[in-house]
């Protein structure tokens, strides 16, 4: 019950602030391309970047959310997501560390990845810890 709220209170925050917070991520911020870096398999981090352009120069004024990805980018979910289930697993003795290592890795990996800032990271995680000490509280 504690991780479900504290996950949506997480997601709800998330939502809220990113329209206010509209960015591109490092790889399109320093227009980097995917063959830029061959041994980055995942190319979520370029995929938002035409309907993101588009909204922002007027052209694209319906959004589909069937077709969305990643348009999110400040603050980091994936961060947020890998703080509220490395707190969970905590709970849990025989797959505490495995999965731990686990979420540690997701959230380094946000950065090369999921083409985040680090301050995006950084936004997402504090976004979890809040969320955690709202629910405890």
């Amino acid at each position: 019950m504690q991780f479900a709220l504290a996950w949506s209170i997480a997601l709800a925050a998330t939502v809220l602030i990113s329209p206010f917070t509209p960015a591109l991520g490092g790889y399109l911020h320093y227009q980097l391309e995917p063959r830029d870096f061959p041994e980055v398999r995942v190319v979520a981090a370029w995929l938002f970047a035409a309907p993101f352009h588009a909204v922002r120069d007027g052209s694209l004024n319906v959004i589909d959310l069937a077709t969305l990805d990643g348009i999110i980018t400040f603050p980091s979910f994936h961060a947020a997501a890998a703080v509220l289930m490395g707190w969970r697993w905590l709970a849990v003795p025989l797959l505490r560390w495995p999965m731990l290592a686990l979420n540690a890795l997701m959230l380094i990996s946000s950065v090369p990845v999921g083409g985040h800032y680090i301050v995006d990271v950084i936004a997402g995680s504090l976004l979890a810890i809040l969320s955690i000490a709202a629910v405890l509280w």
